[in-house]
């Protein structure tokens, strides 16, 4: 996330690339990389996957070039929900990271939190326990969101 924001001033699209983006979020605006740069400032959730960043918020999810910046398309989230598969649990750290409360006005902790053992038995070989479940919001074979259950003596 933070190559990415910080990044922002390298944002930018070709005119097809605008044209469908504007096209597909429907908004009737003329400088859709000015409207994106404001979507990822204000985004849920960013998250580097592959190649590309995939920029969450508002019901939308914007994909941009991590080597490039080119935004390459948006679109409305049209997510499907469905059990959780075992190629799904690499997800699980990123979405537990996202999981993890932070009051307004304070620095999120670094991403190696999760390595913590308080916080990494929610999601240590998950699949392998009784009780392990999830399921998972797929939108264009994409993994978007996730809820899970695990039977453990926490918090």
């Amino acid at each position: 996330m933070k190559n990415l924001t910080a990044n922002l001033n390298n944002l930018h699209t070709t005119d097809l690339g605008a044209l469908r983006i504007s096209r597909n979020v429907n908004i009737p605006i003329e400088d859709v990389v000015s409207w994106c740069k404001e979507f990822v400032k204000e985004a849920d959730i960013i998250i580097g996957q592959g190649k590309n960043w995939y920029v969450y918020g508002k019901g939308i999810v914007i994909t941009i070039n991590a080597q490039s910046h080119t935004i390459i398309t948006a679109h409305l989230i049209n997510a499907k929900i469905r059990v959780m598969k075992t190629s799904d649990y690499v997800c699980l750290r990123e979405f537990l990271y996202q999981s993890i409360f932070i009051p307004e006005g304070v620095k999120p902790p670094s991403r190696s939190i999760i390595n913590d053992p308080q916080i990494i038995v929610y999601i240590k070989n998950f699949g392998a326990q009784p009780g392990d479940y999830g399921v998972v919001a797929e939108q264009s074979g994409q993994v978007v969101g996730a809820a899970w259950t695990r039977i453990i003596s926490a918090y």
